[in-house]
C-alpha cells in the first residue's frame, strides 16, 4: 500500500467510486459527480494550502482516497476505500501513514473524522 499524488488521469476513476452506495453513506461527494469536477478538484489541490489528498494504492491499483481539510487549527480527516478493496485493512494502513505525513507537514493541534 502507498499513497501517491492525484492525477487528472485518476479523475473518471474517482467519480465512478463515489457512486457506491456505501461510499455515498459517508461522503459529501453527490452520486453525480462529474469527472470534469474531479479533474478540477484535483488540480486545485496543489494551491489549497486548507487541504491536502492522496490516492490510495495497492499492488498498483486504484483503491481509496484519504484527504484533510484544515479550518482553525484543526485538521478533519476523510477517507473511502473503494468496494473491491475493502477487507484488506487498506483504511487502517493508509490513515496511519496519512496522520503521520500531516503531523511532518502542516501545523495543527487537532485531528478529526
Amino acid at each position: 500500500m502507498r499513497l501517491r499524488e492525484w492525477t487528472v488521469e485518476d479523475a473518471a476513476w474517482y467519480a465512478e467510486a463515489t457512486r457506491d452506495p456505501e461510499v455515498q453513506r459517508y461522503t459529501t461527494d453527490p452520486p453525480t459527480i462529474t469527472e470534469a469536477q474531479v479533474a478540477d478538484a484535483i488540480r486545485s489541490l496543489s494551491t489549497n494550502p486548507a487541504t491536502a489528498s492522496f490516492c490510495i494504492e495497492d499492488a498498483g491499483e486504484r483503491c481509496g482516497n484519504v484527504a484533510v481539510d484544515f479550518e482553525d487549527g484543526i485538521g478533519h480527516v476523510s477517507y473511502l476505500v473503494a468496494a473491491h478493496a475493502r477487507g484488506r485493512g487498506l483504511a487502517t494502513k493508509s490513515l496511519s501513514e496519512f496522520v503521520a505525513w500531516i503531523l511532518a507537514h502542516r501545523t495543527v493541534g487537532e485531528l478529526r473524522s
